[in-house]
């Protein structure tokens, strides 16, 4: 399988699919965005039961990353240490820094586009680079 039906091929994930795994990262991305605002975010799970067409995710993404660039640009050294109270969307509630909050998105994306990365080897693609540092060197 190749070409875009292979993003779409159910696989041997929690997530059914590639497509289904970068929609729980946008979800997770706008639960802490949420909660970075001291706002509800409005999802009763990690992910939703379908997910929007790619192209419409793909601009989703997009916007809540730079609202996620410009939010944090503008944060002062104080800020990064807050305290944020939120709930868990499995029950319970939690208390995290703002800074500790970055961290989870940063790691939690990266664990997951980790593992979207290896299904497109496994399909016989060659994924980009998820490494930091390459972006860091790509991003101008």
């Amino acid at each position: 399988m190749t070409g875009m039906s292979a993003v779409f091929a159910p696989r041997k994930t929690r997530y059914r699919n590639i497509v289904h795994t970068l929609n729980h990262v946008y979800v997770i991305d706008s639960v802490f965005k949420a909660h970075l605002l001291g706002r509800e975010h409005g999802h009763s799970a990690r992910n939703t039961p379908d997910h929007p067409p790619l192209a419409d995710l793909w601009q989703a993404v997009r916007e809540l990353d730079n609202w996620y660039v410009e939010h944090t640009s503008t944060l002062s050294a104080p800020e990064f240490d807050r305290s944020i109270s939120f709930r868990f969307i499995g029950g319970g509630t939690g208390v995290m820094t703002c800074g500790e909050m970055l961290l989870h998105v940063v790691n939690h994306g990266t664990y997951h586009r980790g593992q979207i990365a290896a299904k497109v080897r496994e399909l016989g693609g060659k994924p980009v680079s998820t490494d930091y540092i390459y972006y860091t060197r790509t991003k101008n």
